[in-house]
């Protein structure tokens, strides 16, 4: 099959984003394809935000169709650019181990709806606080949440889409050593937390509990603020081109969270890009 290396200069989507197309700059010219695999065009967009060279593989026709696609680590000025990805939780190379789309799809599905063992069920009924107008808070330590990241980031411990932490407190890189975005959040709740709060798994799982339970609905642009609030921000799957939501914890206009191509990170909040897409809520109000 053949194979074409280059930089991705146009992706444009096809109808109802099922399709996308791409077009690509390399030594041997042009290369103009199409596919409709999430996880190639998840691949694709990062490549684009980036500016890292893709290495693909197409069956020719008319169109060209793609079959397999590689992400090369991109340039560092490329890669320092805040909210430059726009598909944070799409896995970067080495980020998922599968041999099908099948074990993709499953592992998708546990980053978005929760795969931990331990993990507690959502509640059925929230109404009964909702009615009552209680605005929950949830106390978390800003400080607890960096140290995680920082163990994490010294034990080597990259994104894996699908990838859990249990039991809560293992020890990065030897309890564990990749984790998707909503595994390393409840982690990360769990271990900021006096008592430990048992947060539950799955990003999307993770937002209909922070909604229903009635946190203080706010703004992307909110996550500027410097006022010592901890927030949490969600990505919709509906909202990226790879069908991945992605979940993060902002303080003082950083984030923790674990992303595509990375793992366990703190970067600027600059409510541009995919993070002005999001979804926030405060769990942590301001003191």
């Amino acid at each position: 099959m053949p194979s074409f290396r280059g930089i991705v200069r146009e992706l444009d989507f096809i109808a109802s984003r099922d399709w996308c197309q791409v077009t690509l700059d390399g030594d041997a010219g042009e290369l103009v394809a199409t596919t409709e695999d999430v996880r190639v065009q998840g691949l694709l967009q990062v490549a684009l935000a980036t500016g890292a060279a893709a290495e693909v593989e197409f069956a020719r026709g008319a169109p060209n169709l793609l079959t397999r696609v590689r992400v090369g680590r991109a340039p560092t000025a490329s890669r320092a650019v805040p909210g430059a990805d726009e598909d944070p939780a799409a896995p970067g190379p080495g980020d998922e181990d599968r041999a099908t789309e099948r074990e993709h799809a499953i592992a998708a599905q546990r980053t978005n709806y929760g795969g931990s063992p331990d993990a507690p069920e959502p509640p059925l009924d929230l109404t009964g606080e909702r009615t009552r107008g209680v605005v929950p808070a949830l106390a978390l330590d800003p400080g607890a949440l960096r140290r995680f990241v920082e163990a994490c980031r010294a034990a080597g411990v990259t994104y894996g889409l699908g990838k859990k932490i249990s039991p809560h407190g293992a020890a990065p890189g030897t309890g564990f050593a990749k984790v998707d975005c909503s595994g390393f959040i409840r982690e990360a709740v769990w271990r900021a937390t006096a008592p430990h709060h048992d947060f539950p798994d799955g990003s999307v799982v993770q937002r209909e509990t922070v909604q229903e339970k009635g946190y203080r609905h706010g703004t992307p642009a909110d996550g500027l603020l410097r006022d010592g609030a901890v927030r949490i921000a969600f990505l919709r799957p509906q909202d990226v081109a790879s069908g991945i939501g992605h979940v993060v914890l902002i303080h003082d206009a950083r984030t923790f969270e674990s992303h595509g191509g990375t793992g366990p990170d703190s970067r600027a909040w600059t409510n541009t890009g995919w993070q002005a897409k999001t979804l926030m809520y405060v769990l942590t109000p301001a003191a």
